[in-house]
């Protein structure tokens, strides 16, 4: 019931913005504050922390999430640019953009590192790496799906 009433609030705020272009920025921040909301929902049920394990964990996870939310938003902003410009854009300008997400994912690795081993000392390493592995798998979702969305992989997909 209220992830529905968060989503009715953040759509009817979406549908109040006078212009098409704030409509799709709306609603990109919608999907993406629903999508953290979501994350954090169901890592909690499955990681099933106990009080003292939760009073430990949900700190770092916040810091970890502002953190990577900046990274991934970077990596969304440059998806949206280079599937907009794709077919007009110059060889070097391609080669930019693959550069620019190596950097992005050498970012998000430091990040997890360091979180890691922020997690490591507050959970046994067991529970950390189950953290671990469960994170590994929400941002791979989330990385198929944006890179799906790229003219080119977006094209072949549709082969497959």
């Amino acid at each position: 019931m209220k992830k529905f009433l968060f989503i009715l609030v953040l759509l009817l705020v979406a549908l109040l913005q006078p212009t098409l272009a704030q409509l799709a920025t709306e609603r990109s921040r919608i999907i993406k504050a629903s999508w953290q909301f979501d994350k954090k929902i169901l890592l909690a049920e499955l990681m099933q922390f106990d009080e003292n394990e939760a009073n430990a964990f949900w700190p770092l996870y916040n810091k970890y999430m502002k953190d990577w939310t900046k990274l991934i938003n970077y990596r969304i902003y440059r998806i949206d640019r280079y599937s907009n410009d794709f077919k007009n854009m110059p060889a070097p300008a391609m080669s930019q953009f693959i550069d620019e997400l190596f950097v992005n994912d050498v970012g998000l690795t430091r990040l997890q590192k360091k979180t890691y081993k922020k997690i490591r000392k507050v959970l046994s390493p067991v529970r950390a790496n189950q953290f671990m592995q469960l994170e590994y798998a929400f941002q791979l979702v989330l990385l198929s799906d944006m890179q799906q969305k790229t003219m080119f992989v977006g094209d072949v997909m549709k082969k497959l």
